[in-house]
């Protein structure tokens, strides 16, 4: 079993945090390229 620390935990939680954010915001650009595409047309 792997034990965790109390701040061990925080911290993957910031990672996590962290990681779906810049998905969130990578997701985010995408969709308004997208946007700017269909509207180009």
């Amino acid at each position: 079993m792997i034990q965790r620390t109390q701040n061990g935990s925080r911290y993957e939680k910031i990672i996590v945090l962290k990681e779906f954010l810049s998905g969130a915001f990578k997701w985010q650009m995408l969709q308004r390229n997208k946007n700017r595409r269909n509207m180009l047309q």
